[in-house]
């Protein structure tokens, strides 16, 4: 019995003990080992300084401890320039203030006082400044080469910027080879057609060596090469073909070189061209000679045997002799262009060749 009378009284002993906390809740916090909330504020509202008066949207403010400039708290402002900073101990602070297109500014100072915890800083006005943005200039650059089904273009500029002369530029393209002599191979292969702006050239071998020679290389936009021509081509121009494309700004006027070859005083050749462009009209000639005057000389002894191995006769011969070969020839081409796909042509091509052999043999 005396047990349940000592578990009872034990159990209302446990009921009373009640925190005082819960009888009082408007208890002092420190009271109970926690911290008070700081109850200082300050607010106010951010405005252009011009006339138009008008918030500065989203402002940036931030509250600084006077004492040491320190940055004790802040916040982003309202659409309409308002703000609001809470939780301030008592103290002496200022605001730092800035907002996009305007010019950051610090605000007088305000005290923060348990007598005082509220400050109203007012309208605090921003001056604006001019936000220049530098310019940003894009620049397209056409890519060095351009792989097509039936032909690789090269920009001129890219693949020979050092270059001086068309015949320079097709140097310095890829699987074009140009010997000294200015010979164009395509691959190895000299069988190769010459064209400028989508036609052939009208000559061939060294005279077109020393034209491409007088094609300034800054009026040469591109260099196509068609590795594998379809059966519509020339077919002299089996290895290939390269097109050379001229800026279509780009008039060539007047042009005219001579070249020369020889070996000996008899064997020479010898010619000339003279080009003009301007606009839609293109005129070309090339005139061209050659001779090869060469001497025989020389022995022309036999002997002859019989099956046994006898003498049978003897023949001794002296031979003096020439050749001569030699030839004129004449290319003339004119064209006008009618449109960009349309063009009119005329060619003119005259040879006259003659040869003659003398010997004598004693």
């Amino acid at each position: 019995m005396k047990r349940i009378l000592f578990s009872v009284l034990a159990l209302l002993l446990n009921l009373a003990a009640v925190p005082v906390i819960a009888q009082n809740p408007g208890a002092n916090p420190a009271a109970q080992g926690q911290p008070p909330v700081p109850a200082g504020e300050v607010r106010g509202s951010i405005v252009a300084a011009d006339s138009s008066g008008l918030a500065v949207q989203r402002p940036a403010v931030g509250v600084r401890n006077k004492a040491d400039g320190k940055l004790v708290t802040g916040t982003y402002g309202a659409e309409d320039g308002t703000f609001r900073i809470q939780g301030l101990r008592p103290g002496t602070y200022y605001l730092r203030v800035s907002g996009i297109g305007f010019t950051p500014a610090n605000t007088p100072e305000f005290t923060i006082s348990p007598a005082s915890p509220v400050a109203d800083v007012g309208a605090i006005k921003l001056q604006r400044v001019s936000v220049q943005l530098q310019s940003v200039q894009i620049t397209g650059e056409k890519p060095t080469v351009v792989i097509e089904p039936d032909r690789n273009t090269y920009t001129a500029k890219q693949v020979a910027p050092a270059a001086a002369n068309a015949s320079d530029v097709l140097q310095a393209t890829p699987s074009v080879e140009v010997d000294g002599d200015g010979k164009v191979s395509l691959r190895g292969n000299e069988n190769v057609v010459i064209q400028i702006n989508g036609r052939p050239t009208p000559i061939k071998g060294t005279q077109l060596a020393a034209y491409l020679k007088q094609i300034p290389a800054n009026i040469v936009e591109r260099v196509e090469v068609v590795p594998n021509p379809s059966a519509k081509y020339d077919p002299d121009g089996m290895a290939g073909i390269i097109n050379i494309v001229l800026k279509t700004s780009a008039d060539l006027g007047l042009s005219a070189g001579p070249n020369t070859g020889f070996a000996t005083p008899s064997r020479f050749n010898t010619g000339a061209n003279v080009g003009y462009q301007s606009g839609p009209v293109t005129l070309f000639g090339t005139y061209g000679y050659n001779a090869d005057d060469r001497a025989i000389i020389g022995l022309n002894d036999r002997s002859r045997f019989t099956p046994t191995g006898a003498p049978q006769d003897y023949q001794n011969q002296d031979i003096d002799g020439s050749t001569n070969n030699a030839g004129h020839n004449f290319t003339g081409n004119i064209d006008y262009k009618l449109g960009t796909k349309d063009v009119v042509s005329n060619s003119l091509t005259l040879n006259r060749r003659h040869s003659n052999d003398a010997a004598l043999a004693g």
